[in-house]
């Protein structure tokens, strides 16, 4: 996980933390630091400056704004829009005026998060989006700009996530809390489970269908668990 085996971030004021997280969304959208490093032209440890807190240079923040796809702005202050395609709005959303003022926008990636055997399916392009009420994410303590849409195949995860549900993710929640599912990569699975942190150090992977067995990650093989975030809402077809 970037912020390091134990799982603890350095001290940080709170607009640096504000600012992490968004570098940690664009990390969860490429899979793994290392894979957004090499994509914005950087070096693994000098990104990992950055994810601990660390004050980028103007070239390298240009760079990881270019390799996530969003706008400069955004990354360095959070002012909206995020996307480099989005208009906004004389109040300053990405949304249209009217009704839709009321409402946030979570992009839906072209990604299948597998609720089964672990199979990985799907590129990383943003095929649609979802729309939220703004009201409710706030009631929810949710920020658009952390959150991301992906679907779910598979049945380990029945009767709680269903092949085909959409799942909306956190991704500024990395910690594995017991009781909740994440959106996790193990090497090059992409999985919705339920993790539970040991007291050895160790972490437990879990599906709520039964016929799935645990798995135990020890603490020497973290670094091939890349918790994306958080699931905070499924939705499906009756």
């Amino acid at each position: 996980m970037p912020q390091g085996a134990n799982g603890i971030r350095p001290s940080t004021s709170e607009k640096d933390v504000e600012f992490i997280d968004r570098l940690r969304m664009l990390v969860a959208k490429e899979g793994s630091a290392t894979a957004f490093a090499k994509k914005a032209g950087l070096s693994p440890s000098g990104f990992q400056r950055y994810l601990g807190g660390g004050e980028p240079t103007r070239p390298a923040l240009v760079a990881m704004a270019r390799a996530g796809g969003v706008r400069l702005e955004w990354l360095a202050t959070g002012e909206p829009p995020m996307q480099l395609h989005d208009k906004p709005n004389e109040a300053g959303s990405a949304l249209p005026l009217g009704v839709w003022g009321d409402f946030d926008l979570v992009p839906l990636y072209d990604v299948r998060i597998s609720a089964g055997d672990g199979a990985f399916v799907g590129g990383e392009t943003i095929k649609g989006q979802i729309a939220f009420r703004k009201d409710w994410l706030r009631q929810e303590g949710l920020q658009v700009s952390q959150l991301v849409a992906a679907i779910a195949v598979g049945d380990s995860m029945e009767p709680t996530i269903h092949d085909g549900d959409v799942l909306v993710i956190d991704c500024s929640k990395h910690e594995p809390d017991e009781g909740f599912v994440y959106a996790l990569r193990i090497n090059d699975e992409l999985r919705a489970k339920r993790l539970q942190r040991l007291i050895d150090g160790s972490v437990r992977v879990s599906s709520d269908n039964k016929a799935y067995a645990d798995e135990v990650i020890d603490s020497s093989d973290l670094h091939q668990l890349h918790i994306l975030g958080r699931v905070v809402w499924k939705g499906n077809r009756i």
